[in-house]
């Protein structure tokens, strides 16, 4: 199974769950369905978002990331979008969910973090990827 959508806006929202929501509540979901299924790999796409705002402290010294390393979602995180923030915690609630699983019924989650994702788009109308990719076409 794979999970591929959460919203993306440029700007912070007004009220931040417009982004939070969504993408806990879709990942829920998702691992709901996949326990319910017996499915035996999820794969999460992610973001570089989930990861991008670690706090310096935490940092590895070795510049490899893994599944421990999380933006710092608190809301007093300057660097740390309500974008960043959604990503962070739908990911976090993926993993913190396989692992309260008990092992029997446990299977494995992937998470990639793409820093930005492109191609043909499926749709026509405007969506926040498709202004990334249409500014740095244009020089815009």
């Amino acid at each position: 199974m794979v999970h591929t959508a959460s919203p993306f806006v440029l700007a912070n929202p007004e009220d931040p769950q417009t982004l939070i929501r969504p993408a806990v509540e879709g990942t829920t979901a998702v691992l709901n369905a996949s326990k319910a299924n017996n499915i035996q790999r999820l794969v999460i796409t992610s973001s570089i978002a989930a990861i991008r705002s670690v706090l310096p402290a935490n940092w590895p010294s070795d510049n490899t990331f893994d599944e421990t390393f999380f933006s710092d979602p608190a809301e007093d995180n300057p660097n740390c979008s309500t974008y960043n923030r959604s990503k962070t915690l739908a990911e976090q609630l993926a993993w913190n969910f396989q692992k309260n699983l008990p092992e029997a019924e446990r299977f494995d989650i992937v998470t990639i973090n793409p820093a930005l994702v492109f191609g043909p788009a499926h749709q026509t109308n405007a969506f926040a990827s498709g202004d990334v990719m249409k500014g740095m076409m244009t020089s815009g």
